[in-house]
């Protein structure tokens, strides 16, 4: 079974676009506290301008530094994961797995990839959307009054930080989503579909709440969507992009619908193997993968510490629980589930 496994390496990809998104936004700070420091001073046009492009250019150097890096980790990861499924079906491909079935991502290719994305252009345009840097730099300029003047700049660089901050992560993302898609398309026949897994906390877009689990077949039938219908996160099936989505697309084998499967009919991921990565992380990257109101929630209800996988599952569906759901359920419901989800998945 590879869902678990390939979900773990989308959901380690998303903590790590999380990260250098987290490094952009803290470097947009580092800006801001300078622009405030030289916001008293006698400023022309020119300067003021100067001090509020200056962030674009570190974050397209710190993203053309770090995302090739980013895309490679990821893309070994699965095609490590994808060539051990195809090894243990597909006998021929044993002996050539590593030059025929997945010939490796190029330098090109990555780059390729990093530069379609044009992070830090998104972001000029969503901040154009407002006030440009140029407009922004004029009215500080004339700007008399030290508090407007001062009001200004937070504003100016509260915007941008959201921009950067939802433009470097949505694009990481639509980078591996680039990648996974490179790796898919080398694998065997034998792929008949991709199923698309959401987070299920409080920040997720009901619309992907409702897709979560949804299979997209590569020969659609009567009541199966087909990949007309596909999302490729963070893309929406119609080409536009959702910002700060962190859903995942991950290949459907043949075989693979003899599955587990919850009450409307969705695969649920091998939560052993899930389980046992979730448990060993961070409360930082647990907290990013579950939601923090939900962490906050079932580590009360454990009485403290660090909340393990299956304390956030409904015993039913193997999915996870809202945070309302974990909060209300009483203590004896909340033991023997527990319990029941122990000896199912150990």
């Amino acid at each position: 079974m590879i869902d678990a496994p390939l979900y773990i390496a989308n959901t380690e990809a998303t903590l790590r676009a999380i990260v250098l998104a987290s490094k952009v936004a803290k470097m947009i700070d580092r800006k801001h506290r300078q622009a405030l420091a030289i916001s008293s001073e006698k400023k022309t046009n020119s300067s003021y301008q100067y001090e509020l492009i200056s962030p674009f250019d570190e974050i397209n150097r710190m993203v053309k530094t770090s995302a090739p890096g980013l895309v490679r980790q990821h893309f070994n990861a699965i095609t490590e994961i994808l060539a051990k499924r195809v090894m243990q079906t597909i006998a021929e491909a044993r002996s050539r797995i590593a030059t025929t079935v997945f010939p490796g991502l190029s330098a090109f290719q990555v780059n390729q990839i990093v530069t379609k994305e044009l992070i830090p252009q998104r972001i000029i345009n969503k901040m154009l959307r407002g006030a440009s840097p140029t407009a922004t730099a004029s009215i500080l300029a004339i700007t008399g009054n030290p508090a407007e003047r001062q009001r200004l700049i937070n504003e100016y660089f509260r915007r941008l930080r959201t921009a950067a901050y939802s433009s470097v992560r949505t694009g990481m993302s639509s980078m591996y989503g680039s990648t996974n898609q490179i790796v898919y398309d080398s694998i065997p026949a034998d792929v008949i579909g991709f199923q698309v897994l959401g987070i299920l906390d409080n920040r997720i877009r009901p619309k992907h709440r409702a897709r979560h689990g949804t299979i997209y077949y590569k020969n659609p039938g009567v009541g199966r969507p087909g990949f007309a219908q596909m999302p490729n996160p963070p893309l929406e099936e119609d080409g536009s992009y959702a910002y700060n989505c962190r859903c995942t697309l991950i290949p459907v084998f043949k075989g693979d619908d003899t599955k587990a499967r919850d009450i409307k009919g969705r695969i649920i991921p091998n939560a052993k193997v899930f389980s046992e990565w979730f448990d060993r992380q961070s409360d930082s990257a647990k907290k990013a993968v579950v939601g923090v109101k939900r962490f906050k929630i079932a580590a009360q209800r454990r009485g403290g510490g660090s909340p393990n996988w299956i304390e956030f599952l409904d015993a039913k569906t193997g999915i996870l629980m809202t945070d309302q759901e974990i909060k209300n359920e009483s203590n004896r419901k909340r033991i023997n589930r527990i319990r029941k989800l122990a000896s199912q998945i150990r």
